[in-house]
């Protein structure tokens, strides 16, 4: 269910940000961590955390998926990718350029 909400919302980001920040994409990102002991009766679970990674040719930041909701329904027909990376980083994300993500 997570998986699917954080599909949407990733959707609903990237539509909005093609008809105002052009060259902005947002995706869903998976992070995925087992736990170090093993429940009894079974193996180590696996966590896993979704995150929306928003990118264009020059950064990449990343919110949770609250966060990112919340930027949504803040998006103003005004921003342009600019805007939207400096609205990342004022909400506690993480913004680097996409050379420096890709490795």
């Amino acid at each position: 269910m997570i998986r699917d909400d954080a599909e949407k919302l990733s959707t609903l980001l990237t539509e909005r940000c093609a008809h105002q920040a052009a060259g902005v994409v947002a995706e869903v990102e998976a992070l995925s961590s087992r736990i170090e002991f093993n429940a009894p009766g079974g193996g180590r679970p696996t966590l896993v955390r979704y995150k929306i990674r928003f990118r264009d040719e020059a950064r990449v930041g990343h919110l949770d998926l609250d966060e990112a909701q919340a930027l949504l329904d803040d998006l103003d027909a005004g921003w342009g990718p600019d805007r939207i990376f400096e609205e990342i980083t004022a909400r506690g994300g993480a913004v680097e350029p996409a050379e420096t993500a890709e490795k």
